[in-house]
């Protein structure tokens, strides 16, 4: 579905991103970790066309992802970022109807009968159907993440591009976040990438993993393959034991404080 070849970009001059290759097949979830400053939101950035890469190409569904239209794109594409601005008085079921503006026409003003059920369907696959008429503002943090969810589910997309989905959440709300992401994943045959800071969510959650460092693809594969505690400790310069999962077998990330590593 993806394929990325030699990618650099970066702001201002300053390149975040260099010579990323990565080859996507499609129907997976992906999980985007590294330090802060490694380049993962950057990494959607540009799969989203929201900056332009200085050299490398990507490819999707086989095509120059520059040579698509923007609104093909942002029907193939949806992306829920950090930064996304939330209008505080709009009602829930409004906001989520944003996300049909890529499927209607120039001079469209009203939806049709199908973009009424898609925003339902949205609505309902997140649990959100039950404040459809409450303002955005009203909402928790939790509540408003699942809306823009909602919101991005409304384009119909092919993949699904999270940027830190479960940050500033309590661990019930990451897990109903996470959750989600993989029932839509199995249900609607989502290709999914998320960028993660919390390594045992995504050694759970994800199927690949994908490990930034410094701007570059340290390391590429499941995560039993990239959670070994020596590329941690090498990449996060932190010491680190890793287990198995007593319940799904994944591998579990546990530090290791510096009074510990003394006493031993």
């Amino acid at each position: 579905m993806l394929e990325i070849k030699k990618l650099t970009c970066g702001y201002n001059q300053q390149f975040f991103l260099k010579d990323i290759d990565v080859n996507l097949p499609g129907e997976q979830i992906v999980g985007v970790i590294g330090p802060n400053g490694s380049g993962k939101t950057t990494l959607l950035r540009a799969i989203s066309r929201v900056i332009n890469p200085v050299s490398g190409s990507m490819f999707f569904e086989g095509r120059d992802i520059n040579l698509i239209s923007g609104k093909e794109v942002a029907r193939k594409i949806a992306v829920v970022s950090q930064d996304m601005d939330i209008p505080s008085e709009l009602q829930v079921e409004e906001f989520v109807g944003l996300g049909r503006i890529p499927h209607q026409s120039r001079f469209q003003f009203f939806q049709t009968k199908q973009d009424q059920e898609v925003v339902m369907q949205a609505l309902e696959e997140t649990g959100t159907v039950k404040f459809k008429d409450r303002v955005l503002g009203s909402l928790s943090g939790g509540e408003r993440q699942l809306v823009v969810i909602a919101k991005a589910l409304a384009q119909q997309p092919k993949l699904l591009l999270l940027d830190e989905p479960t940050v500033f959440l309590d661990i019930s709300h990451q897990v109903e976040i996470l959750d989600l992401i993989r029932r839509l994943h199995k249900t609607q045959k989502l290709s999914i990438i998320v960028v993660l800071h919390e390594l045992n969510l995504a050694s759970e959650y994800c199927d690949r993993l994908l490990l930034l460092n410094n701007g570059c693809l340290h390391r590429d594969g499941t995560p039993e393959h990239v959670l070994d505690y020596r590329i941690i400790e090498q990449v996060y310069k932190t010491a680190v034991v890793v287990k198995d999962s007593p319940v799904s077998g994944k591998p579990c990330v546990f530090v290791v404080p510096e009074e510990e590593m003394n006493r031993g």
